[in-house]
């Protein structure tokens, strides 16, 4: 399970952007999973912006960091 849950070029959730980005959108938010996970969820929806129409192929913006 250890090599499905590492980070790569692409997810890259250990990269300090991101980790700095994800405790902004859990400032306030209860010391519970389901309310962390559905705030996180919430957060990317609404305020990560994506374009189906644009896709761009350099391996950097297809990573997490990039997004945030």
């Amino acid at each position: 399970m250890e090599n499905y849950l590492r980070a790569t070029p692409f997810f890259d959730y250990d990269h300090p952007a991101v980790d700095a980005w994800v405790r902004q959108q859990l400032t306030g938010i209860p010391e519970n999973p389901v309310a962390q996970i559905k705030a996180l969820y919430l957060a990317v929806r609404d305020s990560i912006q994506y374009n189906p129409y644009v896709f761009r192929t350099e391996p950097r913006t297809l990573s997490a960091s990039y997004a945030s």
